[in-house]
């Protein structure tokens, strides 16, 4: 999964910052497509994790970390180990210090980490707020009044969805790149079967979209990637989730995954035949993917 290469990343970057033994060393002497990754898919601002926290690499040999420092030993494994294009799995559960609130919180899965990872991404080229970024309000819509905390420690009452425009004018008011918080707990209705369910924290409101993702029926390939980001260059084979393929010479052919979907009752999403080649927008030129790591971390980057 990519986030564990972006965790790495963070690692990475302070160890060619700050320089080591080999004053020669650059992101190019890194293996594979790890210095690819782009720092700001991690805010390492907004939590720490609180050690020791166990790492199992590639060679299914164990490390143990007992502070920053010491991700310089996953740095190097890669670094003189070209040939590992795994990434490093972390054994649950661990705890990570969130920067804000300034709280402790227990991670059970990856699940729960990439959902934390998430909500610590800032869209640095979207200036103006919206709820509807916030929420997904085909999937639940708050159960009012709720409690919002913005940004300079000021909060605002919500008695409906029409006070999200309270929320919106602070930040057109206000230079921020910070999402609000709400105060837990919050009730929310589900649209599916109108059940009412409490929300304790932000991890379970990030599970709680995941749900959502995970429950549309209707696949549908402007999930799979941004085609207003790049195209991809046909033709390319698609391994759908019952193991068969389908080889695409053009857009249209989505149709033909899309009509798979619909015959076959599954979650779980298409994966590509790699490598791939796709064409920047913008007159960004043609990059090789090469796992859907890739795949996603490019995803992630155009938004």
């Amino acid at each position: 999964m990519m986030y564990w290469r972006l965790l790495l990343l963070a690692a990475l970057t302070t160890l060619l910052a700050c320089g080591s033994d080999d004053d020669d060393l650059t992101p190019d002497d890194i293996p594979g497509s790890i210095d690819w990754y782009a720092a700001e898919f991690y805010d390492d601002d907004c939590f720490e994790f609180v050690y020791p926290i166990s790492l199992t690499l590639p060679n299914d040999s164990v490390v143990i970390l007992t502070d920053d420092d010491d991700w310089e030993d996953i740095a190097n494994y890669y670094i003189t180990s070209p040939d590992a294009d795994e990434d490093p799995a972390i054994d649950f559960p661990v705890m990570v210090e969130l920067e804000d609130p300034d709280s402790l919180a227990t991670l059970q899965n990856e699940a729960e980490l990439i959902a934390l990872i998430e909500t610590c991404e800032l869209d640095d080229d979207d200036d103006e707020w919206e709820y509807d970024d916030f929420y997904d309000d085909d999937c639940f819509e708050f159960v009012y009044p709720l409690t919002v905390m913005l940004p300079d420690g000021s909060t605002l009452t919500l008695s409906n969805d029409d006070d999200w425009e309270n929320v919106e004018d602070w930040y057109e008011d206000n230079d921020s790149g910070d999402d609000p918080m709400l105060q837990y707990p919050v009730q929310v209705e589900l649209e599916d079967d109108d059940q009412i369910i409490t929300v304790n924290t932000l991890l379970e409101l990030e599970a709680l979209y995941e749900d959502c993702d995970d429950d549309d029926d209707e696949w549908d390939d402007d999930d799979f990637y941004d085609d207003d980001c790049f195209e991809f260059v046909y033709p390319i084979t698609v391994i759908l989730p019952d193991g068969s393929t389908l080889t695409l010479s053009d857009d249209d052919h989505w149709d033909n995954v899309e009509d798979w979907y619909e015959d076959n009752d599954s979650d779980d999403d298409p994966t590509l035949h790699y490598p791939v080649q796709v064409e920047l927008e913008d007159g960004g030129g043609n990059q090789t993917l090469n796992s859907d790591a890739d795949l996603e971390a490019l995803n992630d980057s155009c938004d």
